[in-house]
């Protein structure tokens, strides 16, 4: 069963339905998923150094990118303004 089926997140849902909007998408749809346009970004940079060579520098290029999005909140906006994904932008 997937993750957000279960009955903890469905309760959890129903309980803050007034301060949510829940979409459903297909199950196999990334480009509707603001998450996979940071994945992209995120293996982008970890590559463009060259395939890492050992776990701890994956682990140091991840990290390093994912703090430097902290000081990026437009970055970071762009992924949810794309044109596919711009439903989660909308209120």
């Amino acid at each position: 069963m997937p993750a957000h089926a279960k009955d903890a997140v469905v309760a959890w849902v129903q309980q803050h339905e007034d301060r949510l909007a829940v979409f459903y998408l297909p199950r196999y749809s990334p480009e509707l998923n603001p998450d996979e346009y940071l994945n992209n970004d995120l293996k982008g940079q970890v590559h463009d150094a060259g395939l890492p060579d050992t776990s701890k520098t994956l682990r140091s290029r991840i990290q390093r990118f994912m703090h430097k999005l902290l000081m990026l909140p437009k970055h970071v906006m762009s992924y949810f303004l794309h044109p596919k994904v711009n439903y989660c932008a909308s209120g």
